[in-house]
């Protein structure tokens, strides 16, 4: 498993909406279309192809929100996504904010480890998040979503 460990710039979306990788973090493109124009978007791009994105909402003057990160599937496991945690938290310290958030489902036991790896401490859950959001039922690790945890980053 090769790791990338590169400083780089994520850029603002230019363009259209890279549905193709929003869609690996959040299998709903209604879901996604609820928060995506609250969110700036950032893109990383290698070789004129977009290989991962970051949506971020602010929340108010001192919190920010991770809606969406995705890496392309075939970029997985080389360091993209904490490289891109690492980008968002030097970009935002710069802007004065003090805190990340960022939710998962309560069965996805991989994104809560990647997390808790990254420095996010759990902070709290919000109930039935994805009974009451989704239409169709999400399974993770043949488990059925319920509620989305909540991590957070003090900065």
């Amino acid at each position: 498993m090769e790791k990338v460990k590169i400083e780089f710039e994520m850029e603002p979306l230019n363009g259209e909406l890279p549905y193709r990788l929003l869609l690996l973090a959040d299998e709903s493109k209604p879901v996604i279309d609820t928060y995506i124009n609250h969110c700036e978007v950032f893109i990383l791009e290698q070789k004129h192809k977009t290989i991962a994105v970051v949506a971020i909402e602010q929340l108010n003057k001192s919190v920010i929100e991770i809606k969406n990160i995705a890496v392309d599937k075939a970029y997985q496991n080389k360091g993209i996504g904490k490289n891109i945690i690492n980008w968002v938290k030097r970009y935002y310290q710069k802007t004065g904010k003090q805190e990340i958030l960022v939710g998962t489902g309560d069965a996805s036991v991989l994104q809560l480890l990647f997390y808790l790896k990254c420095g996010f401490e759990l902070d709290s859950i919000r109930k039935s998040f994805f009974l009451k959001n989704y239409d169709m039922p999400i399974y993770e690790n043949g488990i059925r979503l319920k509620d989305m945890i909540v991590l957070k980053l003090v900065l």
